[in-house]
């Protein structure tokens, strides 16, 4: 599993399923 590390939960959400299982998106808020 790969991190990925962005600043808002919303963009989290996104990209979250775009990347799909393989990559778990956090949200570093700011």
């Amino acid at each position: 599993m790969k991190v990925v590390i962005v600043e808002s939960p919303a963009k989290a959400k996104t990209i979250n399923k775009y990347l799909g299982k393989d990559y778990h998106v956090l949200a570093s808020f700011g």
